[in-house]
């Protein structure tokens, strides 16, 4: 069913650039784009946040590297640039430029449970807050001593028909006086570079819809990483195995499987992109999203292998798979990731 919400270009293309200026400078470019044929108005709110390791049990993080809580706080900024410190116990010290943004919001990377089941919530600012200031107009939900755990730079305001508005931030181990003075330079030396890089790479014989198509996908397997930790032995034993059941039977396997403990950390995942999670792959079981994923590193198998920054590796630790599982885990498939 057609709905119409592309009649006459209603939308915005938004494009978003990442370069390094070095292995602790991130420049992040952000382009809204209006495609239709009236001014409209536009919101953007780039976020940082910790993830979460604080609320569920784990005192010092799931791999016991974290001896206290993380933070966020606004720092003074010069004319037209806000600045926010970041300190984690386990990364440093960094800082978070925006180029004149309309405002800093800040709140907790926590769950809004007196939403969810009306329990008593740990604090009063928590993950929901940022939809609440800006849809529901409640200006109590973000915190007013701009600190916390999670920040968004908004940015708003009408966009012209067919032009675009522009957002630069920059996060750096460095506080920089001038974070945008070169800004441009170093994000125009980047682009310059993946192109002599995919030109190195890619067989000439190839058109140039195919080379693009590569070229997004090598790309998405470079910079589309993914961390994911996980316990079998701290999860409710009941739901996995319901969990488990479940999926078995929807997969068409109609078999009981027994899975041993298993307890994964510092396993590092890449897709062609995020929302690509559907390959066929061997995946491990996970029954808290019910997803399945592959106890190891799926790295390219192209030239780009050769061309990672660092050595990839997947630690192991308890993992007891059971041959009988096998047969199956094609056939269960997976569902996509919604994590914190």
């Amino acid at each position: 069913m057609d709905a119409g919400v592309f009649d006459d270009n209603r939308y915005f293309d938004v494009v978003i650039e990442y370069a390094k200026a070095n292995q602790d400078d991130i420049l992040a470019r952000i382009t809204l784009i209006n495609r239709g044929l009236q001014a409209a108005d536009c919101v953007a709110l780039p976020s940082q946040w910790f993830r979460n390791t604080w609320s569920w049990g784990y005192e010092n993080g799931p791999m016991n590297e974290v001896p206290g809580r993380p933070h966020l706080k606004q720092i003074q900024g010069t004319s037209g640039l806000a600045a926010v410190e970041i300190k984690s116990p386990a990364a440093g010290t960094y800082n978070l430029f925006a180029e004149n943004p309309d405002d800093l919001l800040f709140t907790n990377n926590e769950t809004n449970f007196a939403r969810i089941d009306h329990s008593r919530n740990g604090n009063p600012y928590v993950k929901d807050a940022f939809h609440r200031y800006l849809v529901n107009g409640d200006k109590d939900a973000v915190n007013p001593a701009r600190e916390g755990t999670k920040v968004a730079a908004l940015f708003s305001g009408d966009i012209d028909p067919g032009t675009s508005r522009t957002i630069r931030l920059r996060l750096a181990a460095t506080r920089h006086e001038k974070p945008f003075a070169e800004f441009d330079t170093i994000i125009s030396q980047r682009m310059t570079e993946a192109d002599e890089f995919y030109d190195a790479i890619q067989k000439p014989g190839l058109s140039e819809d195919e080379k693009r198509a590569q070229r997004h996908a090598l790309a998405g397997m470079l910079w589309t990483k993914q961390f994911f930790y996980y316990n079998s032995k701290e999860r409710p034993t009941v739901n996995f195995w319901r969990e488990f059941f479940i999926s078995c039977c929807y997969s068409g396997c109609h078999k009981y499987v027994p899975f041993e403990p298993l307890q994964n950390k510092e396993v590092l995942i890449t897709f062609p992109g995020k929302s690509n999670l559907r390959q066929p792959l061997c995946y491990l079981f996970y029954a808290k999203k019910r997803i399945l994923f592959e106890n190891t590193v799926c790295v390219p198998t192209h030239e780009t292998a050769l061309h990672y920054p660092k050595p990839q590796r997947a630690a192991k630790e308890d993992i007891k798979p059971s041959p009988r599982v096998d047969g199956y885990l094609f056939a269960i498939g997976c569902t996509d990731i919604q994590a914190d």
